[in-house]
């Protein structure tokens, strides 16, 4: 294992920035973590980041003065089956993409097909509880195995354990810290054996747009399979080629509102869709009553199209043309300017609503 030193790390995540860190390691071994935790460059240097995929991560200076450790751990194994499932370890440098790609295409097991090509790597998946069309990573999640740096121990923490909520975990509260200590090392999925597949219980049908596609395509009764290619379909038609346009997709979480608050934001935005707070169980909005002690989640990305954020550029970054909450870099290679651009967003969505949204992605500082 090598640590380099005032290293580029700009093509590491997504945005395509010139960055550099004072010290950067690749770790694909246990041995490789123990021989980085023992180095002088790790003892000198307080201020770490532990990186996967970098789908979901901005630097926001030019220097990051500490150390980033990118995890490029290895391995999928069958853990166990009982009669309606099969659990697998999946280390947490593993692709996210082939991963969901191998065991909806090619092992014909359930749970994962809705959270098709969403970028990053397997460590990242629980910190964000990603999600996507109607499931999140908490679903198939059966347990989150975390090994502690100063240590070299680790342990296993249930699904029940982690803390997870909309686009959250008890890892990305440890994660926004900057002197992290804790590396999440595996995951164990819990997926669904052909015969137990769910794709009859609504796993899609509150999504119009999911919907619609697998109707053009002629599918009345979908397999996992065809969820699966209609989610990759949509993605690609709706969200930026990341290979070509620097992003981290959904910029902002949507923000939740009490029942009195949402009141008010309908008379300004009469056509703003939203949806009860409980996980993700979305209903027809013109069938909920709206309750003023109640939180509602609201469409951010509806409030920006109104404000006419949808394909606006401020120089060389703005939002996509198809989607006002994904953010673009269409060619600076300066930070600072994607962080202009997310604080501009932020304060006329503020001045819009009185909300101040908070960023989905991580935002690491020097």
């Amino acid at each position: 294992m090598n640590i380099d030193s005032n290293a580029p790390i700009g093509h590491l995540f997504l945005w395509g920035l010139n960055v550099k860190a004072k010290h950067l390691a690749h770790i694909e071994s246990l041995p490789d973590l123990k021989a980085l935790v023992q180095s002088d460059e790790y003892a000198s240097t307080p201020h770490r980041y532990v990186l996967g995929g970098g789908a979901n991560t901005l630097f926001t200076t030019s220097y990051f003065d500490g150390m980033v450790m990118v995890v490029d751990t290895k391995g999928i194994e069958l853990q166990k089956e009982d009669e309606k499932y099969s659990y697998w370890k999946i280390m947490a440098g593993e692709d996210w993409i082939s991963l969901v790609e191998h065991m909806v295409c090619q092992n014909n097991l359930g749970g994962l097909e809705n959270l098709a090509y969403i970028p990053g790597k397997v460590g990242s998946a629980p910190i964000q509880n990603i999600a996507a069309y109607g499931q999140s990573f908490e679903n198939v999640c059966e347990s989150v195995e975390v090994l502690e740096l100063d240590t070299l121990q680790s342990f296993n923490l249930q699904c029940a354990e982690c803390g997870f909520d909309y686009r959250s975990s008890i890892f990305k509260q440890r994660h926004m810290i900057k002197d992290r200590n804790f590396v999440i090392w595996s995951v164990t999925l819990k997926l669904a054996k052909p015969e137990f597949h769910k794709v009859e219980t609504g796993y899609f049908s509150n999504y119009e747009s999911l919907r619609s596609e697998l109707a053009v395509k002629g599918v009345v009764k979908p397999t996992i399979q065809d969820i699966y290619n209609g989610v990759v379909s949509l993605r690609k038609n709706k969200l930026p080629d990341w290979t070509r346009v620097g992003t981290n997709g959904s910029l902002f979480m949507n923000p939740m509102v009490p029942g009195n608050k949402l009141r008010n934001l309908l008379t300004q935005f009469p056509r703003l869709q939203y949806y009860p707070t409980e996980k993700m169980q979305y209903v027809d909005a013109s069938k909920l009553d709206i309750h003023d002690e109640k939180l509602y989640k609201i469409a951010a990305g509806h409030v920006f199209d109104e404000l006419g954020w949808k394909g606006k550029r401020v120089g060389q970054v703005g939002t996509w043309k198809n989607h006002a909450l994904v953010l673009c870099n269409y060619g600076t290679k300066n930070p600072t300017d994607i962080l202009q651009v997310i604080r501009l967003m932020q304060d006329d969505f503020e001045s819009a609503t009185g909300i101040r949204l908070e960023p989905e992605i991580n935002m690491i500082p020097s």
